[in-house]
């Protein structure tokens, strides 16, 4: 009883160890402290804290693409796609390709050289970084007017040469193009370079919220915005995760992380407390089988200490009589009397050489009157013994 009490209180013990580990994990989990380029949570200068909260001040819905899939949903009126770290696959693209032409709009700032995807759909491909004027004039009316933006840092212009539907509205003094706007189907293509990107620090100069102003106008006020997160870390980075399934809740999550956690340090345990998942099976060993002596002698012991020394006798009698009987054709169901009496009339008749009828009577008044085991066990040996005598004749 103490041990079963033990084990069942070092049980409890490790359950509520388990179950405090799972709550310190999921309550001091936090989202990584360095700041990533073009984070909507991130306030450094690269991140996009500001343009997020100014456009969910104008009244738009702000969302993220984070998940375990690219989708976009036909709600969606401004996609907004950062330089990717992770390209776009042909399927996605093709799904942008569908998405824009239905209606909808996009922002693409970059393009990265690593998605060819996105400039072979569109025609938009990074130019050379070549020295840039410090500032780029707009070629082209906009609502609001832009007038001239200063430039900022070494990036690459837009190529449009692939682009011929693609209209240069902000040029520099080389005539290197930093924005473009573009028709697709029933829908609009802004394409700008990393130095109207509208990170934080971009934010700060009234031209580059201008030029923002100029593309949300093209949208339905109040509309949905999302951020295009998933290609720009991942599937399982970016956050916060629209969790859609138990799958992604575990994936995604800090309690999900804790739940496997949990459950894989008690998997372990069982393991090493040899906990097996149901009762041993029992090895396919071969069992000898009795042989016959043994019955005969387990029958014997049983008939012997249940003094049913007649049992025996009566066995043997029978077994005497219709070996006799059956050569002399004598009925071995007589009485001994009738037998010996009928077996010594057919000797005379036959004339064999068979047992005398003198020497049958005397082995069966033997049995018949054997009181113990040692007159018992006499007896049955003259009966093997006139049995083996006749079968030698």
């Amino acid at each position: 009883m103490n041990g079963r009490a033990t084990s069942s209180r070092t049980q409890l013990l490790l359950a509520g160890a388990l179950i405090g580990i799972l709550l310190l994990f999921a309550v001091t989990q936090r989202a990584p402290s360095e700041s990533r380029a073009f984070d909507i949570t991130s306030a450094a200068p690269d991140g996009l804290l500001a343009l997020r909260l100014w456009l969910d001040e104008m009244g738009y819905e702000t969302q993220e693409t984070a998940g375990a899939t690219f989708t976009l949903s036909p709600e969606t009126a401004l996609l907004i796609i950062p330089p990717t770290n992770v390209a776009y696959t042909e399927a996605e693209a093709e799904q942008l390709r569908a998405w824009v032409a239905a209606g909808a709009s996009a922002l693409i700032v970059g393009p990265h050289p690593r998605d060819e995807q996105l400039a072979k759909l569109f025609g938009v491909h990074p130019g050379e970084a070549t020295p840039f004027l410090f500032k780029a004039q707009e070629q082209q009316p906009l609502q609001p007017t832009i007038g001239e933006i200063d430039l900022s840092g070494a990036f690459a212009a837009l190529d449009l040469s692939a682009a011929p539907a693609a209209v240069p509205f902000l040029v520099d003094g080389n005539g290197q193009v930093t924005a473009a706007v573009q028709q697709y189907g029933a829908g609009m293509v802004w394409h700008v370079s990393n130095h109207h990107s509208f990170v934080n620090e971009q934010l700060r100069d009234p031209a580059q919220a201008t030029l923002l102003l100029a593309v949300l106008h093209t949208i339905p006020a109040g509309g949905t915005i999302r951020f295009d997160t998933y290609h720009l870390w991942g599937a399982t980075a970016g956050a916060p995760v629209a969790v859609r399934s138990l799958q992604e809740w575990l994936y995604y999550t800090t309690w999900g992380w804790a739940l496997l956690f949990v459950l894989g340090v008690s998997a372990l345990v069982l393991v090493l407390q040899g906990h097996r998942l149901g009762p041993p099976l029992p090895a396919q060993a071969e069992v000898r089988r009795r042989e016959a002596a043994e019955y005969v002698i387990a029958m014997a012991n049983l008939a012997r200490r249940a003094r049913h020394r007649h049992v025996v006798a009566d066995h043997h009698s029978r077994r005497l009589k219709r070996a006799l009987g059956h050569r002399a054709q004598v009925d071995a169901r007589l009485t001994n009397a009738e037998f010996v009496e009928r077996l010594a009339a057919r000797e005379v008749e036959m004339a064999t050489t068979d047992p005398r009828a003198r020497e049958v009577q005397v082995v069966l008044q033997q049995l018949t009157q054997a009181d113990n085991d040692h007159e018992l066990v006499a007896a049955v040996a003259e009966v093997d013994r006139l049995l083996t005598q006749r079968s030698r004749r």
